[in-house]
């Protein structure tokens, strides 16, 4: 109703779930109206004010709803709410069940080319050949070709090797900050924060006893390098002032002290 009448908004689109209520919308506004001409709303279906349009869903192999209700697919399209490093590395983590469907239902590669770097990708699916150009497919339509540099700028530095991450530019780490998962330590520290500390510190923790669970499980890196210990103090910071604390394959932040490198918008820890 709200839409129909004062912005003349004749078309709602939704998925397929939402049919119901698409449903429920139109017939809404067809007995406003017809209560506004006076005739029955039965007569006004011929020339209906509003129309609904459903899309098929996008499901995981097991029939799951990929979406934002559903918790697993949390992105926007703006730039304020989705960086680029967090698009690009939604659909690099594409599983390979879903590498076609989503070339087809993402960009406008050809089918043909789709069909090719999907086989190619079949041939070697662990270097994820497939994913890497979905990425930077639909980051690249969306947000430009600089947008796609800067996200693999902040992936090679933050999952690339330690070789990659120890010879990265201290320039292009600052230059991307914005981008990256990070916390500035306190300026003035009685004593260095120990990996534990680092752990609850940067949110990659809920609590010291989930930090030294992990710790103890061998699953925790700093400038990957596994932590056997959760009160070892980290003594080797990239450029004199970067470290790369990492949970798992995926949970990590960037690390930094001193001055050099700062966030205009925000200083705080990831969420």
């Amino acid at each position: 109703g709200p839409l129909s009448s004062p912005r003349h908004c004749r078309l709602q689109v939704g998925g397929a779930d939402q049919w119901g209520n698409i449903v429920a919308g139109s017939q809404l506004v067809r007995r406003k109206l017809a209560a506004l001409r006076g005739t029955p709303a039965a007569n006004t279906t011929p020339c209906a004010p509003a129309e609904g349009l459903t899309i098929p869903l996008l499901t995981t192999a097991d029939g799951q709803k990929i979406g934002k209700s559903a918790g697993n697919a949390v992105i926007w399209l703006s730039r304020r709410h989705t960086s680029d490093y967090d698009l690009y590395q939604y659909f690099y983590r594409t599983t390979d069940d879903l590498l076609e469907p989503f070339f087809l239902r993402f960009t406008l590669v050809p089918p043909e080319e789709i069909q090719r770097v999907c086989n190619e990708h079949s041939s070697m699916p662990e270097r994820r050949r497939g994913q890497r150009a979905l990425a930077r497919e639909v980051l690249s339509f969306l947000r430009g070709t600089d947008s796609v540099t800067n996200a693999e700028t902040v992936s090679d530095i933050l999952y690339g090797n330690r070789e990659e991450l120890l010879s990265s530019q201290l320039s292009n780490i600052a230059a991307n900050i914005g981008e990256m998962p990070h916390f500035h330590l306190p300026r003035e520290e009685e004593k260095p924060p120990t990996v534990l500390d680092l752990l609850v510190l940067t949110g990659l923790s809920k609590s010291r006893n989930e930090a030294r669970r992990s710790v103890k499980g061998g699953g925790v890196y700093w400038n990957k390098v596994r932590v056997d210990d959760a009160t070892s103090t980290p003594t080797e910071w990239v450029h004199g002032e970067i470290g790369v604390l990492q949970v798992g394959a995926r949970k990590l932040c960037l690390v930094l002290k001193g001055n050099s490198i700062r966030n205009p918008d925000s200083d705080s820890p990831p969420p």
